[in-house]
């Protein structure tokens, strides 16, 4: 298709009003270059955004006029001439502008013509990145990382108070989602045992964001809690990624690790290959068996503490987080020579089973309210970082109680008691223990009025897209001794040929009744890593 017959095609959508027509899809489908369509609609959405989508379509004209004098120009012959052709019209239109429009009408179209200016120039840069892009490389499975164009700092001082409030904004819907999430698990007559990964999941939800059609986009983040957009939601959680990854030293480890995992006959676009490598330091695999390839790289970036999460060998598209946890304790528990003691552990329903239990004598945090009790247990951390865990005991062994208390556990809860916690001589006891949880959460998204969109075929393309179904699932293990504790958590969003098999989450009953939040920070830079209960007694470890 000539270039004049593509331009008559988005002059026609701009005519009958429709930012996305049916005949852009059918073109775009034949081979028009993604990103002309994506330019046009960057140079529309200043528009909309400024005069609002009642009168959008009437302030078209900028939009129209640098769609028709690319149309005068038969001689472009790539993105980037394309995008250079495009900034100087802007620059015409603006010196026009500034002569010819009514005083009331130029300020803001000034103001449309300068965010159209700027998202041009960003743009053209990432042009470079398609040159870069890893390739779908045939043959023996290959991870690969995308190279990444350096991101300069950002030196706007209200853009760092932006990103500062985006970022506040991200970490609180993590600990809404976790809570959203936990009460799914109670029912009216129990609440089991689980841990969950509030961070793992968003990460990957949030990446899940880009692979969606354009107008499914913000509809998910806000139904996720996230009203920023996608851009500044995708920048926030690279910020948060950053902040929370701790290198590995004597005293342990924070790490989270991303995967596009894909067959070689899909076609995933270079940009968003390019675009989650920079924003979520995404890798690359493409394989045919990504059974093999894709369980190999989840066993690896969690050190062996989960060995696999695909498991339908149809699986053709996949988005990966992978998250691990190795820290010791600042106060280290000294095992006697004769052996810790075994304890009797009572449960909410009035079951008892032994324990091992540990005990300690040292300075601790410790709030006691009316209805519960918390201890705060630091781990061993470089200067300026804070992670603890928090191990909160209800002031009644009864199921209400266990329930009511973790309903209460939000962003705000956690900020407004922890300052309530004072430093004093405690002699701890709490139980060795140890859990392994895993959990299909497609149905349960839906439940929670999110349900899993269908991705975006000109970003994510394969031979049938007519036949596949979109699953999720999360798997963790944590475990707590007497030098720390170890944690991992899985979450992944696959695209597969057939239904996979149903996997029920594993019903265990864990040791004493307690809830507990694993926390990088406090305050505003306070993020969630891990939250869960321990009610069941085979989550307690009976040493021998």
């Amino acid at each position: 298709m000539k270039i004049d017959e593509r331009l008559n095609i988005i002059q026609a959508g701009l005519d009958k009003g429709n930012i996305i027509t049916s005949d852009l899809t059918v073109v775009s489908r034949n081979g028009w270059s993604w990103r002309l369509i994506q330019l046009y609609h960057a140079l529309t959405s200043p528009l909309r955004a400024l005069f609002g989508y009642e009168d959008s379509w009437k302030i078209d004209n900028v939009a129209k006029k640098i769609i028709l004098s690319i149309k005068q120009d038969e001689q472009f012959k790539s993105d980037s001439s394309l995008l250079a052709k495009a900034s100087k019209i802007v620059d015409d239109l603006s010196t026009k502008a500034g002569k010819s429009k009514p005083e009331k009408k130029k300020e803001r179209y000034l103001e449309a013509l300068k965010t159209t200016k700027a998202w041009i120039e960003k743009y053209s840069q990432k042009i470079e990145l398609q040159k870069t892009a890893a390739a779908d490389i045939p043959g023996k499975p290959v991870t690969k990382p995308v190279e990444k164009p350096v991101e300069k700092p950002v030196e706007n001082l209200d853009a760092q108070k932006q990103l500062a409030a985006d970022v506040l904004s991200v970490r609180k819907s993590i600990v809404t989602f976790g809570q959203n999430l936990m009460a799914k698990f109670q029912t009216e007559k129990s609440t089991p045992s689980y841990t969950i990964s509030s961070i793992s999941i968003m990460t990957v939800l949030c990446m899940y964001v880009n692979v969606l059609k354009e107008e499914k986009k913000n509809e998910f983040l806000t139904k996720l809690g996230i009203t920023i957009g996608v851009d500044r939601t995708n920048l926030a959680m690279k910020e948060i990624l950053k902040s929370l990854s701790l290198p590995q030293s004597k005293d342990g480890f924070i790490e989270f690790a991303q995967l596009i995992a894909c067959k070689k006959d899909v076609q995933v676009d270079p940009d968003l290959k390019a675009f989650l490598a920079e924003k979520y330091n995404a890798e690359m695999i493409v394989d045919n068996d990504l059974v093999k390839s894709g369980n190999q790289w989840v066993a690896k970036k969690t050190h062996q503490m989960i060995p696999s999460i695909i498991s339908d060998p149809t699986t053709f598209f996949a988005v990966i987080n992978a998250t691990a946890l190795n820290l010791k304790w600042e106060n280290s528990f000294k095992k006697p020579s004769a052996g810790w003691k075994q304890e009797t552990f009572s449960f909410v329903d009035g079951t008892k089973a032994p324990v091992t239990m540990m005990t300690i004598s040292e300075h601790f945090k410790v709030c006691v309210q009316p209805k519960f009790t918390f201890v705060e247990m630091p781990y061993r951390l470089p200067q300026g970082r804070q992670v603890t865990q928090l191990i909160i005991l209800p002031k009644k062994n009864t199921l209400e109680a266990l329930k009511d208390l973790q309903k209460g556990w939000g962003f705000d809860a956690l900020n407004s008691v922890r300052p309530y916690a004072k430093n004093q001589l405690v002699n701890l006891s709490i139980p060795k223990t140890r859990m392994t949880y895993e959990m299909d959460l497609t149905k349960t998204m839906s439940d929670m009025g999110l349900p899993l969109y269908d991705i975006d075929p000109l970003v994510v393309n394969f031979k049938d897209m007519s036949k596949f179904v979109i699953s999720m699932l999360h798997k963790t293990f944590i475990s707590n001794d007497e030098k720390g504790t170890q944690a991992a958590a899985v979450t992944a969003l696959m695209c597969t040929k057939s239904a996979p098999s149903p996997e029920k989450p594993l019903t265990l009953k864990f040791d004493r009744s307690y809830f507990y939040v694993i926390l990088d920070g406090s305050g505003d830079n306070m993020t969630e890593l891990f939250r869960g209960c321990v009610n069941s007694p085979e989550t307690l470890v009976v040493d021998k």
